[in-house]
């Protein structure tokens, strides 16, 4: 009988939604597709309430209407109504899945909690703790593995633990984890990933990043940078959520002004560093299997890399921004309290993750830019990162 083989992050069982106490709703800010069979019951309820339904959705673009930013059957309280009055089997498919996703490769499949959601950040992202991978095997009748190289696949999971082994190696900085996870992309690319040198490279780079002839390379490398990347793509992007162009505007500014380069200079990149291992682990957990079906290794780890790095920076425009508002005399210009910095943290990796995870526009943008700009290379990337959590 075939074999399915499921992979998924240790807190999927413990996930569970914190309906009326989120601070950042999945009913409000963007418009809910509804899948046909959801639909199809919609039109056909009846009473004050299936009235009440039909009238808040959008029948040409089969979506939920937005009424003040929010999902009209919101209620006061900050829970569904369908849910309370339907019963969650009548929820939309989006709706009952949210955060969970689940992608397909052939007789593997992987699932994912979506950090766009504050509870699975909060419980993957914000966690001082590694990130555990979990797989499990189920019997199928049948498993379609058509279009999935399997030899090519294997090779990138094993790369990928890899890659997981070098970013917990917490006895060097974090800078010197990342570059190494970047490189180590680049170099398996170079040499075919769909090949065993692949995996004998990665076992290499475990090694190498403690030595001194690593230390040359990142040196080396980075005297090649100029001003690092282009963050004028993110400005191309069209808008998911309603926070992301205020945001983007203030933390590019600031980026231009000097002060988030200056902000790393004075904590020395090292502040809460788990933050940024778990976030760039999982990226690359969600990211890089999806390099079986292009075979561009190389462009899933910079897309990893590109998102930490732009919630990190859109982090300390938010620092800054804080910092300005309060002003108190006796208070350091870039020292933040809880739970006011958590919160803040939490937004950035929600707002970019809803920004990008859940637009196939915004992620192809991203990824052609990644793939063909110059301002991607491995030299401007590792300057992008030195900028970021201190120089190497």
């Amino acid at each position: 009988m075939p074999v399915l083989t499921l992979h998924y992050p240790s807190a999927y069982g413990r996930f569970r939604c914190v309906g009326a106490q989120c601070p950042m709703t999945c009913c409000a800010g963007w418009r809910i597709a509804i899948d046909k069979a959801s639909a199809k019951k919609y039109r056909r309820g009846g009473g004050a309430f299936g009235r009440r339904l039909r009238s808040a959705v959008d029948w040409r673009e089969r979506r939920f209407k937005s009424e003040n930013g929010r999902c009209p059957m919101l209620s006061e309280d900050l829970l569904c109504d369908i849910y309370k009055q339907m019963g969650e089997e009548n929820m939309c498919r989006t709706c009952r899945n949210y955060p969970r996703h689940r992608e397909d490769y052939g007789a593997l499949h992987e699932i994912v909690l979506l950090p766009s959601c504050p509870e699975v950040a909060r419980r993957i992202v914000m966690a001082p703790e590694p990130l555990k991978i979990v797989s499990a095997q189920r019997n199928r009748s049948s498993v379609d593995v058509a279009g999935v190289d399997h030899q090519f696949l294997h090779n990138i999971l094993s790369v990928r633990a890899h890659m997981f082994h070098i970013l917990y190696a917490r006895k060097l900085p974090l800078n010197r984890r990342l570059a190494a996870v970047l490189a180590l992309g680049r170099d398996v690319q170079r040499c075919g990933g769909n090949d065993e040198r692949a995996v004998r490279l990665a076992k290499h780079y475990e090694q190498w990043i403690f030595t001194s002839n690593f230390d040359h390379r990142l040196r080396s490398v980075g005297e090649n940078a100029s001003a690092g990347f282009d963050r004028n793509v993110l400005f191309s992007l069209e808008t998911v959520v309603p926070q992301w162009p205020g945001m983007l505007t203030e933390y590019v500014r600031l980026w231009q002004s000097g002060k988030l380069g200056a902000m790393v200079a004075k904590d020395g990149g090292s502040m809460d560093d788990y933050r940024y291992e778990n976030l760039m682990a999982y990226y690359l957990y969600m990211y890089l299997p999806g390099a079986v079906y292009d075979g561009d290794i190389y462009t899933k780890v910079r897309l990893a890399l590109f998102s930490v790095l732009v919630v990190r920076q859109m982090y300390q425009a938010a620092q800054i921004r804080m910092a300005a508002k309060e002003q108190p005399e006796d208070r350091n210009e870039y020292e933040t309290k809880e739970p006011e910095e958590y919160e803040m943290f939490l937004q950035c990796v929600c707002v970019y993750s809803r920004q990008i995870d859940h637009s196939d526009s915004n992620l192809e943008i991203l990824e052609d830019a990644l793939c063909h700009n110059p301002g991607f290379s491995l030299a401007e990337l590792f300057y992008e990162i030195s900028v970021a959590f201190g120089g190497f």
